[in-house]
C-alpha cells in the first residue's frame, strides 16, 4: 500500500501570529502522524505481510532549520505539508520510504547525492527500506539517470529506485529508459555468464527477417552502447531488418538503408 506526498496543502497558511513550530503547526503534524500510525496499525492487523510505504518530498528539513537536516535550501516537508517523515521512520510506522529526490547532481539548492546520503543515514538501523524517487519528467534528470543510479548504488541501504512519471519512462524521455535498462542489465550479468546465450544471433549467421519497434520513439545509435551518438530516431511500429546482436543491443537496417544499433528492450524480433 503506497501513499504519495499529499497531506496538508502545500504551504497551507497558519493563523496570524502563529510560528511554523508553534502549536497550530505542531497539531497539524500530529494529525498527519496519527493518520500514518493508524493506517499502519490497520494494515498489520489485517495482513502483516502487506508493506506500507510513502514517497514524501525529498527534503525533510534543511540544515538551516535543524542541524540534523540536509545541507539543502529547498522546500521542507516538515513545514510545507506538515509531514514529519523522520517520526514515521523512527517509529516503524512505514515499511519503506521513497523520497522524491527530483534534483540533479550538482544542484546548488539540493544536490542529488547529498540527499541520497542523508536519507541513507536516516533509515540506518531502523528496519525501514529506502528507495530513491527519480523525476524523469525533468530532462536534466532523465539525461543523467544512469549517473544517478550509479551514485545510489554506492549506498548499501538503498534498495532500488522508483521513477516518475510512467509516461516519461514509456516515452524514453532523453534516452532515460534505455539508460535504465542498460544499467539494470549490467547489474544482472554474473561472472562467466554468456550474455548472448539467450538469443541465437551472432556474427556470421543469417540475418533475422524483421524486428518491430515497441518504444514510442527509439534512438538509433552509431554503435552498441549509450556512449555512441544518436544518428536518427524511429517511431513505434517501425519495421527493421536485424543484422547482428551484442549484449542488450541489435544491429539493424532501416527501410531507407541506414544501419545502426538499437536497445534490445524496445525491439520485438521475429526469428
Amino acid at each position: 500500500l503506497h501513499f504519495d506526498d499529499y497531506f496538508y496543502p502545500s504551504n497551507y497558511p497558519l493563523p496570524s501570529g502563529e510560528d511554523k513550530d508553534g502549536p497550530v503547526a505542531n497539531s497539524r503534524r500530529e494529525h498527519v502522524n496519527d493518520l500514518i500510525q493508524r493506517v499502519s496499525n490497520a494494515i498489520k492487523q489485517i495482513n502483516d505481510e502487506v508493506s506500507f510505504g510513502i514517497s514524501p518530498m525529498g527534503i525533510w528539513k534543511n540544515s538551516t532549520s535543524d542541524p540534523t537536516g540536509s545541507e539543502t535550501k529547498g522546500n521542507e516537508s516538515y513545514y510545507t505539508v506538515f509531514a514529519d517523515t523522520r517520526t514515521w521512520i523512527k517509529n516503524g510506522w512505514i515499511d519503506y520510504v521513497v523520497p522524491q529526490i527530483y534534483w540533479e547532481t550538482g544542484n546548488k539548492a539540493a544536490d542529488y547525492e547529498t540527499l541520497v546520503k542523508w536519507w541513507s543515514n536516516e533509515v540506518r538501523e531502523t528496519g525501514v527500506d529506502l528507495y530513491i524517487g527519480h523525476g524523469l519528467y525533468k530532462d536534466v534528470i532523465a539525461k543523467e539517470i544512469d549517473t544517478q543510479l550509479r551514485i545510489a548504488q554506492k549506498y548499501p541501504l538503498v534498495k532500488g529506485s522508483f521513477y516518475y512519471g510512467m509516461k516519461n519512462l514509456l516515452a524514453n524521455q532523453a534516452g532515460s529508459a534505455e539508460k535504465i535498462m542498460a544499467f539494470n542489465r549490467l547489474q544482472s550479468l554474473e561472472p562467466g555468464l554468456n550474455p548472448q546465450a539467450d538469443v541465437n544471433i551472432s556474427s556470421g549467421q543469417s540475418p533475422v527477417k524483421s524486428g518491430t519497434v515497441t518504444a514510442s520513439v527509439l534512438n538509433v545509435r552509431s554503435g552498441a552502447g549509450l556512449h555512441n551518438s544518436v544518428i536518427t530516431k524511429v517511431p513505434r511500429g517501425t519495421k527493421v531488418t536485424v543484422l547482428n546482436k551484442e549484449p542488450g543491443w541489435y544491429n539493424v537496417k532501416l527501410a531507407n538503408g541506414q544501419v545502426g544499433w538499437v536497445s534490445a528492450d524496445y525491439l520485438t524480433v521475429n526469428f
